[in-house]
Protein backbone atom coordinates (compact mmCIF):
# COMPACT_ATOMS: atom_id res chain seq x y z
CA UNK A 1 0.00 0.00 0.00
CA UNK A 2 0.80 3.71 0.42
CA UNK A 3 3.91 2.48 2.92
CA UNK A 4 5.70 0.13 1.04
CA UNK A 5 5.50 3.02 -2.28
CA UNK A 6 7.31 5.43 0.66
CA UNK A 7 9.75 2.90 1.20
CA UNK A 8 12.97 3.71 -0.23
CA UNK A 9 14.44 1.70 -3.39
CA UNK A 10 16.89 0.51 -1.93
CA UNK A 11 15.64 -1.23 0.86
CA UNK A 12 13.02 -3.02 -1.68
CA UNK A 13 16.10 -4.64 -3.63
CA UNK A 14 17.59 -5.34 0.07
CA UNK A 15 14.65 -7.29 1.09
CA UNK A 16 14.13 -8.98 -2.32
CA UNK A 17 17.48 -10.32 -1.85
CA UNK A 18 19.35 -8.17 -4.45
CA UNK A 19 22.65 -6.49 -4.26
CA UNK A 20 23.43 -3.37 -6.36
CA UNK A 21 27.23 -3.06 -7.44
CA UNK A 22 28.25 0.55 -8.80
CA UNK A 23 30.25 0.20 -11.68
CA UNK A 24 33.51 1.24 -11.58
CA UNK A 25 34.57 4.60 -13.57
CA UNK A 26 36.91 2.08 -15.90
CA UNK A 27 33.62 0.26 -16.27
CA UNK A 28 31.45 3.09 -16.81
CA UNK A 29 34.49 4.81 -19.49
CA UNK A 30 34.69 1.35 -20.98
CA UNK A 31 30.44 0.86 -21.59
CA UNK A 32 30.49 4.76 -22.77
CA UNK A 33 33.27 4.06 -25.62
CA UNK A 34 31.47 0.76 -26.45
CA UNK A 35 28.05 2.60 -27.47
CA UNK A 36 29.73 5.43 -28.37
CA UNK A 37 31.57 3.04 -31.32
CA UNK A 38 28.60 1.27 -31.69
CA UNK A 39 27.19 4.65 -32.72
CA UNK A 40 29.73 5.62 -35.07
CA UNK A 41 29.86 1.73 -36.78
CA UNK A 42 32.84 1.16 -35.73
CA UNK A 43 32.48 -1.69 -32.74
CA UNK A 44 32.78 -5.38 -33.87
CA UNK A 45 31.33 -7.71 -32.05
CA UNK A 46 33.27 -11.35 -32.26
CA UNK A 47 31.78 -14.77 -32.54
CA UNK A 48 32.20 -15.34 -28.81
CA UNK A 49 30.59 -11.52 -27.65
CA UNK A 50 27.74 -12.60 -30.48
CA UNK A 51 27.34 -15.42 -28.19
CA UNK A 52 27.25 -13.78 -24.64
CA UNK A 53 24.53 -11.86 -25.77
CA UNK A 54 22.38 -14.84 -26.80
CA UNK A 55 23.34 -16.24 -23.74
CA UNK A 56 22.21 -13.10 -21.48
CA UNK A 57 19.24 -12.27 -23.10
CA UNK A 58 17.96 -16.44 -23.04
CA UNK A 59 18.92 -16.17 -19.49
CA UNK A 60 16.93 -13.05 -18.87
CA UNK A 61 14.20 -14.39 -20.69
CA UNK A 62 13.53 -17.65 -18.97
CA UNK A 63 13.37 -15.97 -15.80
CA UNK A 64 10.52 -16.70 -14.27
CA UNK A 65 9.39 -13.04 -13.43
CA UNK A 66 10.68 -11.43 -16.67
CA UNK A 67 7.22 -11.32 -17.94
CA UNK A 68 6.11 -9.80 -14.44
CA UNK A 69 8.58 -6.52 -15.83
CA UNK A 70 9.06 -7.06 -19.07
CA UNK A 71 6.02 -6.99 -22.15
CA UNK A 72 8.76 -6.63 -24.86
CA UNK A 73 12.17 -6.33 -25.91
CA UNK A 74 13.05 -3.80 -28.79
CA UNK A 75 15.36 -5.99 -31.23
CA UNK A 76 17.70 -3.58 -31.25
CA UNK A 77 18.23 -3.06 -27.73
CA UNK A 78 21.95 -4.12 -26.37
CA UNK A 79 23.85 -4.64 -23.30
CA UNK A 80 27.09 -3.50 -23.16
CA UNK A 81 30.01 -6.31 -24.50
CA UNK A 82 32.51 -5.09 -22.66
CA UNK A 83 30.44 -5.70 -19.32
CA UNK A 84 29.31 -9.25 -20.31
CA UNK A 85 32.75 -10.20 -21.06
CA UNK A 86 33.08 -9.36 -17.20
CA UNK A 87 30.91 -11.97 -16.33
CA UNK A 88 32.30 -14.91 -14.85
CA UNK A 89 30.33 -18.27 -16.77
CA UNK A 90 28.52 -18.71 -14.07
CA UNK A 91 26.51 -15.19 -14.45
CA UNK A 92 24.86 -16.74 -17.74
CA UNK A 93 24.40 -20.03 -15.88
CA UNK A 94 22.67 -19.22 -13.02
CA UNK A 95 20.66 -22.83 -10.64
Amino acid sequence: GRDEARRPLSQKYEDAGIEIKDLSEEEIRDCVQEFYMRYLGTWKDSAIDLDLHRKFWTTLENWSNYTKYHDWRHPESRTATVWLRARPAEFFNPS
